[in-house]
């Protein structure tokens, strides 16, 4: 009898197996990016494949992860970077599942016609001199580095490669990917901060602000000349104007120059006699035209070059931003005629351009991947014939930032709501350690975090009921940046403005 029943059970698994549906296979889901909006998708992905549909392949071009948010803290504070910084061969062990992969490489092409992306894989060969190089007669070994290119398939692909920065905050795209290398510049960059008698960081955002705030408390008491600069009229210029004048008043009471309504140049770092010099004045995304190609070029902004998404989070090649026209002069449907939509490509992330066009911070990124998250499931598991429910991107996020000014003072900024103490320094380095020990695979702070999440999604729908919608912290007080379009015309008018007090101050 129970070899009847097992011939049975044999045969059965075959017929299923035979009969098993498209929407039941093992999706393979690449994300390109490690850092936080890779991380936090993978790990979400994970909590929701539940019969371990997906097999998850993360790629980063650097062998490390790095705690962005605080990091200018390295420049004075020599045990810092160690604690912050983690190989992702370690941190792969925190996310325990096998379904999860990790492989170090430089995205360099995207398909969506044969669902492949090609990356740069770093190779290292060790080699003999004999022969060819001989050092007072001597041969010995030498490494040559090159990198060789991989073609990878994919069924969803999700671009998370971030952003390019000035030194020390985060280098080239294209510099080196080693974490000893990096370790070295930020030595570099010390020993630059040591010598110099004056700094000036140019960009008043957060984190020109936030490095200056850094600097300032650890070279207390040194003597040196700290400043800076901004071309908008005031410091943090897209926060509420209370943080601005915290800042301001922060920076200025530890004996700190700020400079506002100034376009740095060399003229005027002569003028103010500045040996060292920080630019903070933006993201930069130009790397994403070396692997979006095709018609995915035309899914790039002409200004900032990030990736256009819908609401879904699909890459597209419709801006965003811009009210779209159905239909063109001659009546015909543009949208059916010209719009593409790439339903298995996603981005993810400081390099997607988003229909908020959102300050970009941890928060987006919780919410973006919720939807992502969701997509890929309904998206994996539709079955023919099945209409598929798709999420869409909410219509506010919370602008929530905390932007430390040294050890002693910092900045809460959540919406309209502005709080200023040493506060909030505690909870930036109590973020700081939760999420480098869950990425260490301490299982008690892994649940710490968790907890952390859901106490964080209630906090925000809390204050988006309309019975709150008077305090400041509540949701609708949460302002939408303004676009490319506004922001050039904005520059256009302070150019005009600086003209005229140049010319002003000729005639008198």
């Amino acid at each position: 009898m129970s070899e009847y029943l097992q011939y049975i059970g044999i045969v059965g698994k075959y017929i299923l197996g035979k009969r098993e549906p498209n929407h039941l296979k093992k999706k393979k889901i690449v994300i390109v990016g490690a850092s936080f909006a890779g991380i936090h998708l993978t790990q979400k992905l994970l909590q929701q494949d539940k019969e371990e549909f997906f097999e998850i392949l993360l790629i980063d071009k650097n062998e490390y992860f790095e705690f962005m948010c605080t990091n200018t803290k390295s420049l004075v504070d020599e045990t810092y970077f160690d604690r912050t910084t983690l190989k992702f061969t370690k941190l792969r062990e925190s996310f325990r599942s096998s379904n999860v992969i990790f492989k170090r490489g430089k995205l360099v092409r995207v398909s969506d016609k044969s669902q492949t992306i090609d990356i740069e894989v770093p190779q290292e060969q060790n080699i003999s001199t004999q022969n060819i190089l001989e050092v007072n007669g001597k041969s010995g070994q030498a490494n040559i580095n090159y990198s060789k290119v991989q073609h990878i398939q994919y069924d969803f692909l999700v671009i998370c490669t971030g952003f390019s920065y000035s030194q020390p905050i985060r280098g080239p795209y294209d510099g080196k990917t080693d974490l000893l290398s990096r370790k070295e510049s930020l030595t570099n960059t010390k020993e630059q901060i040591d010598k110099a008698k004056s700094i000036l960081i140019v960009g008043g955002g957060p984190n020109g602000v936030e490095m200056l705030g850094n600097l300032m408390q650890g070279l207390q008491g040194k003597g040196k000349k700290l400043g800076i600069m901004t071309r908008a009229p005031r410091l943090l210029q897209t926060m509420p104007q209370q943080a601005s004048k915290i800042a301001e008043d922060h920076i200025k009471s530890q004996g700190g120059f700020v400079y506002v309504n100034t376009e740095y140049n060399e003229e005027i770092r002569a003028e103010l006699n500045y040996e060292l010099v920080f630019e903070c004045t933006g993201y930069n995304f130009d790397h994403t035209k070396n692997y979006m190609q095709g018609e995915l070029a035309y899914c790039l902004d002409s200004q900032t070059r990030q990736i256009y998404v819908n609401e879904y989070m699909m890459v597209t090649n419709l801006n965003p931003l811009e009210e779209q026209s159905t239909f063109d002069q001659n009546g015909n449907d543009k949208q059916r005629t010209q719009s593409k939509v790439f339903n298995n490509i996603f981005s993810l992330g400081d390099v997607c351009l988003t229909r908020l066009n959102e300050e970009k911070s941890i928060v987006p990124i919780y919410y973006y991947t919720d939807v992502i998250v969701a997509n890929i499931m309904s998206m994996s598991k539709k079955q023919d014939g099945n209409q598929q429910k798709l999420k869409t991107v909410p219509e506010v996020i919370p602008r929530f930032y905390v932007i430390p000014l040294g050890s002693e003072n910092g900045i809460l900024i959540w919406n309209d709501f502005v709080l200023s103490g040493k506060q909030n320094v505690l909870l930036k380095n109590m973020i700081e350690k939760l999420t480098m020990g869950q990425l260490n695979n301490s299982r008690i702070i892994d649940g710490i975090m968790k907890v952390k999440d859901i106490s964080q999604s209630a906090m925000f729908w809390l204050f988006s009921i309309r019975p709150l919608q008077c305090l400041p912290c509540h949701e609708r007080r949460a302002k939408r940046r303004s676009n490319p379009e506004e922001r050039k015309a904005i520059k256009q008018k302070i150019k005009e403005l600086e003209s005229i007090q140049t010319q002003i101050k000729k005639n008198l």
